[in-house]
């Protein structure tokens, strides 16, 4: 009888390993997003080393590596920031790990996406100040470009094309689970 016990235990931590394991393959997506908010942090540091430079030559050099720099990084992790899907290999997930998978999804994202925005706004700044504080007609030129530039392309992502990945999703996720969670208990009091 025993051994039976031992079968049934190993049987559970065996399970209950491969399930904590699925949980963390869902790590990816907030994987991707990490590289992506720090290689943002780390153009932003770039650019503002720009106040520091004396030369004009250099200033435009680092605007333009600036822009080839943001253009490669839009380019590498649109793709697969928008690839955040909920549904991947759901039929063989139990509702538990669907559920936990979501709430890991929805709550990490959006807060490295709120990050990836707050350095895309202080690089918008950063390149307005230089504008302000500009003389030479090329480098103006070249930054009101760059201003352009990452005006049209902002690093904003979406769930399917829908839903856009802000703070308010995970607000809004709160909120409704909130909401089903009073209905539910509703029922049984």
């Amino acid at each position: 009888m025993s051994d039976f016990y031992d079968i049934l235990k190993i049987e559970f931590l065996s399970t209950l390993s491969l399930r904590i394991t699925a949980v963390i393959s869902n790590a990816d997506t907030v994987l991707v997003f990490n590289l992506y908010c720090n290689r943002i942090k780390c153009i932003r540091r770039k650019l503002d080393e720009l106040k520091n430079i004396s030369c004009l030559d250099q200033k435009n050099s680092t605007v333009k590596k600036f822009l080839v720099t943001y253009k490669h990084l839009l380019d590498i992790y649109t793709p697969m920031a928008n690839v955040v899907n909920f549904l991947e290999g759901s039929h063989f997930l139990t509702l538990s790990h669907y559920s936990i998978s979501i709430i890991y999804n929805i709550s990490l994202v959006p807060f490295l996406q709120e990050t990836i925005l707050f350095e895309y706004d202080t690089i918008k700044t950063i390149l307005a100040k230089e504008i302000s504080t500009c003389t030479d007609k090329e480098l103006r030129v070249l930054l009101f470009d760059a201003v352009k530039y990452i005006t049209v392309r902002p690093p904003r992502h979406t769930i399917w094309r829908i839903i856009p990945m802000d703070i308010g999703l995970s607000k809004t996720f709160i909120e409704i689970s909130i909401n089903y969670l009073i209905v539910i208990i509703s029922f049984f009091v």
